[in-house]
């Protein structure tokens, strides 16, 4: 298993490992206290939504589809729509 380690990582190196682990051992993190796999990430200079992650470039990698835990893959606006408060 690969942990996405944003403080010491540079987004498009994690952009790079997201898809260089996509068959084994996956990228996986905790978004809204879900543990997930993210499936497909890019890079941005600013934050799109709450599950793009600030990393040690000051960049963001953009979370485009993930696959929860004990669930099924979806894209990041699914995921947020099934944690709105």
């Amino acid at each position: 298993m690969s942990i996405l380690d944003t403080a010491h990582k540079s987004a498009l190196r994690l952009s790079r490992e997201v898809v260089a682990f996509a068959g084994f051992p996956k990228s996986k993190t905790t978004l809204l206290d879900t543990p997930c796999t993210i499936l497909e990430a890019h890079v941005e200079d600013q934050a799109k939504t709450e599950l793009d992650l600030k990393c040690s470039d000051g960049k963001y990698l953009v979370i485009d589809k993930l696959l929860p835990e004990n669930s099924r893959p979806m894209d990041a606006k699914s995921f947020l729509n099934g944690h709105k408060k």
